[in-house]
C-alpha cells in the first residue's frame, strides 16, 4: 500500500485518496471503501488507487474483487512491483497458486530484494507441492529481512514436516523473538517441543 497519489491527478481525485489512505491505514478498511470507490469514479486510470483498493479489498477477504484492481493496476503499469506482489495474493488466495507464482516472479524481477514477494513465492510453491523450492524462497526471503516472522515461522513448520524439529525449535524461537505476540510460531514451538521430548 503507497500513500501519495501522483500530483497530476484531478485535485478531488487526489483528496478522496488521501483519505482513503488514512482510513486505511489507520485499520479502517470498511470506512476507506467509499473514498476508493469515489476517486476511481472520478478517475478511473488512478493506479494508486486501483492498488491500494485492492489491498484494502482482500484486507476484507473479497479476494476475487482484489484480484480484479489488482490486475488493473499491473495493466495501467506493468512495471508496478508492488501491484503484481498484490495481484499474485489475491490469485492464491482464489486458489491459483500457478498463476500466482508467475506474477509473483514477476514482481521479484522489477524488485529482486523483496522479502515479502519471496514469502509469497515460497507459499505458492508449497500449494504446488514444491517443497524444496519454497524452503530456498523462505531462506531468500530472510537474506533480505532476517526477522521476518513468518517466514521463520514457516520455516519451522518445513523443517516439522521434515522431521528435523532441533531445527524447527529454532525457526520458532526466532519468529518469536521477531514478534513475541506471534501465536502461531508459540503454538508451533510447543508442539515440536513436545515431539522432541523437551
Amino acid at each position: 500500500m503507497t500513500g501519495s497519489p501522483p500530483e497530476d491527478l484531478p485535485r478531488e481525485t487526489i483528496a478522496l485518496l488521501e483519505r482513503a489512505f488514512a482510513l486505511q491505514s489507520a485499520g479502517k478498511l470498511i470506512e476507506a471503501e467509499p473514498y476508493y470507490r469515489a476517486a476511481l469514479a472520478h478517475d478511473g486510470t488512478s493506479i494508486d488507487a486501483h492498488r491500494n483498493y485492492g489491498a484494502l479489498l482482500h484486507g476484507l477477504g473479497r479476494f476475487k474483487d482484489a484480484a480484479y484492481h489488482a490486475r488493473c493496476a499491473v495493466d495501467l503499469n506493468p512495471d508496478d512491483a508492488e501491484a503484481h506482489l498484490n495481484l499474485a495474493l489475491a490469485l492464491r488466495k482464489l486458489g491459483r497458486p500457478g498463476e500466482a507464482l508467475d506474477v509473483v516472479r514477476r514482481s521479484l524481477a522489477l524488485r529482486p530484494s523483496s522479502a515479502a514477494a519471496e514469502l509469497t513465492q515460497a507459499n505458492a510453491l508449497q500449494d504446488l507441492n514444491q517443497v524444496e523450492a519454497a524452503e530456498a524462497a523462505l531462506h531468500r526471503a530472510l537474506a533480505h529481512q532476517p526477522d521476518f516472522a513468518i517466514a521463520l515461522n514457516n520455516l519451522g513448520n518445513a523443517h516439522v514436516r521434515r522431521g528435523v524439529v532441533d531445527d524447527a525449535v529454532a525457526y520458532y524461537r526466532r519468529a518469536i523473538a521477531a514478534e513475541p505476540g506471534y501465536a502461531e510460531a508459540h503454538y508451533g514451538l510447543a508442539l515440536a517441543l513436545l515431539q522432541s521430548g523437551a
